[in-house]
């Protein structure tokens, strides 16, 4: 790896990645993970930064791998990614893997991705713990690979370890397959966008103000629950368009494995007019699915007079799905924010004393002795911080 960090312990770890070339990789060119056990907070941000032509068999992209008990808050931001994952995987050109009972916050945003040759563009694994995802405002074009999806979030079960995933996530004003065919093998037979829950895990997903065009076999975006598998849905206002021969835009699945809950929700969303376009919604077996609109004919009317097939007899006129929290991202300090010559270094007397009226306030607040007690036990200091992130 071009950069590797690792938590272990309760170590809390910092690392800021800005305006660097990352070319020629055989393993991944920035890599974070968590260990088992550890239990501290690490902090990462890559900004402004290229990775580009993976060697034979090479990844050469970022992967966070937030295991044990850690907090991980990432924030991956304004990058651009080309010729990496130079093999058939499952990783992501910006992979994401957390277990455990791991806290992971991740944003990626604003990034270009652009001939994935082996691997999907952004992919996350969630199989312990708490994630919350927000995938905002990138761009992936030209998959090399037919089976890959540009973005893929899966929240299951770790049955070893007896963990379950629960994922907020959030996939918005992401421009797909722009640049020409997004599969360039041809048709694709995995889905531009891909969101799954299996064996009793569970996802909030909020689809929104995307554009993709894919030369899909299947359907171009997916969300699917097996296996007892929980996930409120929501797609609204994004222009979709399958460029293959058989239409199918936009598709819902559950319970073709052992069950599994779905709650929906389709507004607004510009599929191919006049009954072109299409949406799948499939209840199988003993699963449950849910619509927040009226009906069928409601469903197609709200999404450019769609098509819509319907397998089995979902539920209409349900509550409205859950919608995902959006992740926190590490605080950056303000560059530049003063000129020259007006700097002021803040001097610890100084701290104290901001720190002194701060507990008298409270006092006078007339909070109690327990308070007082944990006010009085907090130190406070002056320490030069390494980067930008706070």
């Amino acid at each position: 790896d071009g950069i590797f960090m690792g938590a272990v312990g309760t170590s809390g770890m910092v690392l800021s990645v800005s305006a660097s070339e990352f070319s020629q990789f055989f393993g991944d060119a920035i890599q974070v993970n968590g260990v088992t056990g550890a239990t501290g907070v690490v902090k990462l941000t890559v900004q402004g930064s290229s990775f580009t032509n993976a060697v034979a068999s090479g990844n050469g992209g970022i992967a966070m791998n937030a295991f044990g008990n850690i907090g991980l808050i990432a924030d991956i931001n304004d990058n651009n990614f080309n010729s990496v994952l130079n093999n058939l995987v499952t990783t992501g050109a910006i992979g994401i893997t957390s277990g455990g009972t791991a806290t992971t916050d991740i944003t990626v945003r604003n990034n270009d991705l652009y001939n994935i040759i082996g691997g999907r563009g952004i992919t996350a694994t969630v199989d312990g713990g708490h994630t919350e995802l927000m995938f905002d405002n990138n761009t992936i074009d030209t998959l090399g690979s037919t089976s890959k999806h540009a973005i893929s979030v899966s929240s299951t079960k770790n049955s070893a370890a007896g963990t379950l995933g629960n994922v907020d996530v959030t996939i918005q004003n992401n421009q797909i397959g722009q640049a020409g065919t997004l599969w360039t093998a041809g048709p694709g037979s995995a889905e531009a966008v891909f969101l799954t829950t299996a064996n009793g895990a569970s996802m909030d997903a909020l689809v929104t103000n995307n554009l993709i065009t894919a030369n899909a076999f299947n359907e171009v975006v997916r969300a699917r629950a097996n296996g007892t598998g929980v996930m409120n849905a929501t797609f609204t206002n994004n222009t979709i368009t399958d460029t293959h021969d058989a239409h199918m835009e936009l598709a819902a699945t559950a319970g073709t494995v052992a069950g599994g809950n779905l709650n929906l929700s389709f507004s607004g969303n510009l599929l191919p007019g006049s009954g072109v376009g299409v949406i799948n919604i499939t209840e199988a077996g003993s699963a449950m699915v849910k619509v927040q609109q009226g009906s069928t004919g409601v469903v197609a009317v709200n999404n450019n007079n769609a098509t819509v097939n319907v397998s089995g007899t979902p539920d209409y006129g349900s509550a409205a799905p859950a919608l995902p929290s959006e992740p926190s991202r590490p605080l950056l300090a303000l560059r530049d924010a003063m000129g020259a010559g007006q700097q002021e270094m803040l001097a610890s007397a100084d701290l104290q004393a901001m720190a002194g009226a701060a507990v008298a306030r409270w006092v006078a607040a007339d909070i109690d002795a327990a308070q007082l007690q944990l006010l009085e036990s907090v130190s406070f200091g002056v320490a030069d911080l390494q980067g930008a992130i706070l």
